[in-house]
């Protein structure tokens, strides 16, 4: 059974030589993977367009950034013998970096679309924040700040699955305990949550409803997630912690605002840089607030013979 932990001893997992050699060993097949694909991509004799060429280096950079997350994951497993969600400054600069240069949609290029992600969560939310009273703030838990732990915990998952697919505490989450109750139902629906562990090889549980299992390989595909492929997965996972964290930067005192939040994902889905994303929301912001149209006592007041004096209506 699997409770996933971030800062608990439970959460960080005991790393014996069996997983320390695993993990050297992917890493450099990864390595080896990422240079076979930059030789290729140099040798390619016909021209390509510049669109092209600017996501080869997108590509060419989101795989450098994976080569350097899986170095960071071994210094850690040897250095502290733990494997918890990447906390590494350099790494996280060199995200930072990935997701201001380039086009967010190519950045984020290695398994995972998080901007569709946070537009359908942040959307959901500006729906529910409309309908309450002094609403516009998302519910605590919620926003921005609530999927980029949720990503969190899907990057500490992955990294789960990566270093220890043997381990039969890794092959079920439940979906009623702590972690899972705090940190992913208040920002993810069930169609997401299936669909994102799904990516990592978890299955609804027939037998039991509020469970994922781990899926066994399967020759003709399906079943559990590649090592390599887990590895990338953590890595977007991690990117998309740092996308979250880069918007709420820019949006500054707006954030926990639903609709600001919801507005800002959608620019960058459209391409924009995350301050760039910011002005143009608070001009679409903007523009929608002067679109607003007069309540119905305000369109009749217009044909009345009632005059307003010291906020109180008289008859005329």
């Amino acid at each position: 059974m699997l409770t996933l932990m971030l800062t608990s001893d439970r959460g960080s997992v005991s790393i014996n030589d069996r997983e320390r050699t695993r993990c050297r060993r992917l890493t450099r097949h990864w390595t080896f993977f990422f240079s076979k694909v930059s030789q290729l991509s140099l040798s390619l004799k016909d021209p390509v367009s510049q669109t092209e060429r600017k996501m080869s280096v997108c590509r060419q950079r989101a795989g450098d950034l994976v080569a350097a997350y899986s170095r960071s994951l071994e210094q850690q497993i040897v250095g502290r013998g733990s494997n918890l969600a990447c906390r590494d400054e350099e790494v996280w600069t060199q995200a930072e970096g990935l997701l201001r240069d380039a086009d967010a949609q190519e950045a984020h290029c290695l398994g995972l679309d998080p901007l569709r992600v946070m537009a359908e969560s942040l959307a959901a939310a500006a729906a529910a924040a409309g309908g309450a009273a002094g609403a516009g703030r998302v519910r605590t838990g919620g926003g921005l700040q609530g999927l980029e732990k949720a990503f969190e915990v899907l990057e500490q998952a992955a990294l789960n699955l990566y270093l220890g697919p043997w381990r039969d505490e890794y092959k079920v989450v439940k979906m009623y305990s702590g972690m899972f109750t705090h940190f992913i139902k208040p920002v993810l629906s069930m169609p997401q949550v299936e669909k994102l562990f799904g990516l990592l090889g978890y299955q609804a549980s027939s037998s039991r409803s509020e469970q994922l299992r781990l899926q066994a390989p399967a020759g003709g595909g399906g079943g559990a997630a590649s090592p390599s492929d887990l590895l990338c997965l953590s890595c977007a996972f991690f990117l998309a912690r740092r996308e979250c964290r880069l918007l709420r930067a820019a949006l500054g005192k707006r954030e926990g605002d639903a609709q600001w939040e919801l507005s800002v994902v959608r620019e960058r889905q459209r391409g924009h840089g995350p301050q760039a994303a910011m002005d143009n929301a608070k001009k679409s912001l903007a523009s929608d607030q002067l679109m607003q149209p007069y309540d119905g006592e305000a369109e009749v007041d217009l044909y009345t013979d009632q005059h307003v004096k010291g906020g109180q209506r008289e008859a005329a």
